[in-house]
């Protein structure tokens, strides 16, 4: 019941804001390597954080893609401008 109630939730404010929004069938997401990319972005490219932000968005909750996935992830995040090495090395 549970896992039913926060796909509906889901769909619900992705209404409420306006927002696209497909259930991830790999959810739930491992997203340590994703976490620490997070913080590098915002300590070493905070303008661009915002675009960050937006493609690991896109990538989870509308092309419903698995983000577990190292090379699946470097590549959704490549193709917004943040180059693989640069974000493992951060």
């Amino acid at each position: 019941m549970k896992g039913w109630y926060f796909s509906y939730d889901y769909a619900r404010h992705a209404r409420r804001y306006g927002v696209p929004f497909t259930d991830n069938p790999h959810f739930p997401v491992i997203t340590l390597h994703l976490m620490r990319a997070t913080i590098g972005v915002q300590l070493r490219q905070p303008e661009r954080f915002q675009v960050f932000l937006a493609a690991v968005f896109k990538g989870l909750w509308i092309d419903a893609l698995n983000l577990n996935d190292l090379a699946l992830s470097a590549k959704t995040l490549a193709d917004s401008g943040f180059p693989p090495e640069e974000i493992q090395a951060w």
